[in-house]
């Protein structure tokens, strides 16, 4: 039986040295191995085998007395370069030198070991973290064993096992997003404290699958399926709604999560987290709304710039005139439709589509020369707005063509007021030229102008329109719905 208490003043010597074999002592070292070996062999032979361990003795002032292999391969100096000298140089001098290693000799007397883990040296200078253990001899008298590990490998995994810990502590607590860790089936084991801001669930009823609780009830079958997939997927993906718990929304939120392998490619754990996208979602279907009105818009604008061509060719008596009144017309039809824009659809005020396009047509003398502009402040719907301002611009350029706007003395007045019958007002807008030298007989052609004002307008607005022609002018009445300012 190996005796512990062999470690003793005669044994440790002993078991050190390596036994130097002569020529002729083979034959005994050959009938040696034939038998048993002694307490002091054995122990000899664990100490140089232990090659992965510095295993060395000190008297009780801390100088060497033995070194096995392992000692020299973890700290670097031969036996015959230490026995004899302090083992103290194992102790860089920024970890307490000689004053660490006697109270290391302090604690193992005391205590009956001194267990640590700190930075040693080699005979080079190299650094390197080692876990130790000193033990005093069994004759407390003679000195202490010490067992030395090299953990450098192992110190610096776990270094960055910590950081890599401390980095997802600060970025699952500090990012917007509703961080969570949890099983393969949904399982939750932890959540970050933004879900128990956000959700109002304290950690304690979040574990397990109380986290369901703040999922609505509609979404439950969805949430859990897409769990049942992850496995085989390889991740995790649904989008449900979380209710908020400062006002009890609920709120569309992406989740998603990964699992976390093991070397050998077996999930330990899954991480997600589940994001906020109720806006985003919100902005999409706006989008789908906005894109379906572009193209029912786009349809119709193609529309009117279609029949304009088309009534134009029918009434242009050369392509000269095409060109000219086809160009002039889709101007004004660009020209609403920028006003449009700029109210983003909204109703449009009356007075600046006239003026707007009275100023198209050169008339400066809006409102102090020989035009008037006057009513009351009004709106019209932007449905209304295109027929109208292509309306105005029929009556403006035939004014500048041939009437008020065209000859000295004529004047063009343009009124309006709102009346109020039925259920929605109206206004009744009234063009009136003067001071116009007619064509004897009136008019002799009607053309896209006359097509719009007389039967267009009331077909596409329910408008009620009246053209009438006097000895020295033209009057032109519309009744079209409008949405009064206050």
């Amino acid at each position: 039986m190996l005796k512990v208490g062999c470690l003793g003043r005669e044994c440790v010597p002993a078991m050190c040295r390596r036994p130097r074999v002569q020529n002729g002592d083979k034959q005994d070292e050959q009938g040696e191995g034939q038998r048993p070996l002694s307490d002091s062999d054995l122990l000899r032979l664990i100490f140089d085998s232990a090659t992965d361990f510095a295993i060395f003795t000190t008297d009780p002032n801390g100088i060497t007395t033995s070194w096995n292999v392992g000692a020299e391969r973890v700290l670097g100096y031969a036996d015959d370069e230490i026995i004899g000298k302090s083992a103290d140089v194992a102790f860089p001098p920024e970890e307490g030198g000689v004053s660490a290693a006697a109270e290391e000799r302090r604690i193992a007397l005391a205590e009956g070991r001194a267990e640590d883990e700190r930075w040693q040296m080699k005979k080079d200078g190299t650094r390197f973290w080692a876990s130790g253990l000193m033990m005093p001899l069994t004759d407390r008298t003679q000195g202490f064993v010490k067992i030395l590990r090299d953990r450098t490998a192992q110190h610096r995994a776990e270094a960055q096992l910590e950081q890599s810990e401390e980095l997802f502590r600060v970025l699952a607590t500090n990012i917007p997003q509703l961080v969570f860790r949890s099983k393969a089936n949904g399982d939750r084991t932890w959540g970050s404290p933004q879900w128990s801001v956000f959700t109002g669930l304290a950690f304690a009823n979040s574990v397990g699958f109380g986290w369901l609780d703040a999922v609505h009830p509609e979404d439950h079958d969805s949430t859990m399926t897409a769990w049942a997939e992850a496995p085989t997927k390889g991740e995790y993906y649904c989008e449900h709604r979380i209710r908020r718990s400062v006002d009890g929304e609920y709120r569309w939120h992406q989740t998603r999560a990964v699992p976390l392998d093991d070397a050998g490619g077996v999930a330990l754990e899954w991480v997600g987290t589940s994001t906020d996208i109720h806006d985003l979602r919100t902005l999409k279907d706006q989008q789908k709304v906005l894109l379906a009105e572009l193209q029912h818009r786009t349809r119709n604008l193609i529309a009117v710039v279609q029949s304009l061509a088309r009534q134009t060719m029918r009434s242009s008596a050369s392509l000269e005139e095409f060109a000219e009144d086809y160009e002039s017309r889709l101007r004004a039809l660009s020209r609403v439709q920028g006003l449009l824009a700029r109210a983003d659809h909204q109703p449009i005020d009356l007075r600046e589509l006239i003026e707007g396009e009275l100023h198209a047509h050169g008339d400066g003398s809006v409102d102090g020369g020989n035009v008037t502009i006057e009513g009351p402040a009004t709106s019209l719907p932007a449905i209304s707005a295109q027929s109208v301002a292509l309306a105005l611009h029929e009556l403006a350029t035939n004014a500048v063509k041939y009437g008020a706007l065209q000859q000295p003395s004529g004047r063009l007045t343009v009124r309006w007021n709102i009346e109020h019958r039925g259920s929605k007002p109206s206004a009744r807008l009234e063009w009136l030229e003067s001071g116009v030298t007619m064509p004897e007989g009136g008019p002799t052609r009607k053309g896209y102008g006359s097509e719009l004002l007389e039967r267009a307008l009331p077909y596409e607005l329910g408008a009620k329109t009246k053209i009438e022609f006097g000895s020295d002018g033209v009057r032109y009445e519309i009744v079209v719905p409008v949405t009064k300012d206050e």
